[in-house]
């Protein structure tokens, strides 16, 4: 399993974009009206120990802090798991929001690395046109395997790296906080 995350995810989303996209797959009018709506005009106001600063108009992403932003990332990367899914056929995509997960299952995991590493150079691909990253920081590998008795000292140690880019992950290595 690679497992990752969209960097500034709502933030990064082209409202433009957004809104072609619902219209070329043909979601209803209203809808896309009201998502207009939602997403042109908007204004911030920070306070900051008190002082107000000035309104300033927000040009790029979605309000974080709704609900309805989550469910406008969903339709905005919707296409992402099925495009990838038709080039890597082994493998089962499974997003929630800005965490993406690659799934593949086998008996050699050296096969499997090879699976997974095609599912993140296609997804770099695809989220490029988006004009979206992922977060290099938050990239986790997971091997799970059968164990065979209760004898953990014979289990093999896993070596074995996923390729993503410049960079690579290693399987079942936990990054440390902070």
């Amino acid at each position: 399993m690679l497992l990752t995350d969209i960097k500034a995810a709502l933030p990064g989303m082209a409202k433009g974009r957004l809104v072609n996209l619902m219209m070329v797959t043909q979601m209803d009018r209203d809808l896309i009206r009201w998502t207009e709506s939602f997403l042109w005009e908007r204004t911030v106001k920070m306070v900051i120990e008190g002082y107000a600063i000035e309104r300033h108009a927000v040009e790029a992403g979605v309000p974080q802090g709704s609900t309805v932003s989550h469910m406008l990332f969903a339709i905005y990367t919707s296409g992402l798991i099925k495009w990838v899914e038709e080039y890597v056929s082994e493998a089962e995509g499974l997003s929630f929001v800005d965490d993406l997960s690659w799934v593949s299952t086998g008996h050699d995991v050296n096969h499997i690395v090879s699976i997974l590493e095609r599912c993140a150079a296609k997804s770099i691909e695809w989220a490029s046109r988006l004009v979206l990253q992922f977060d290099t920081a938050k990239r986790e590998a997971a091997l799970f395997t059968r164990r065979r008795g209760q004898r953990t000292h014979l289990l093999p140690t896993i070596t074995a790296k996923i390729s993503v880019g410049n960079e690579s992950v290693r399987l079942n290595h936990r990054r440390r906080a902070g």
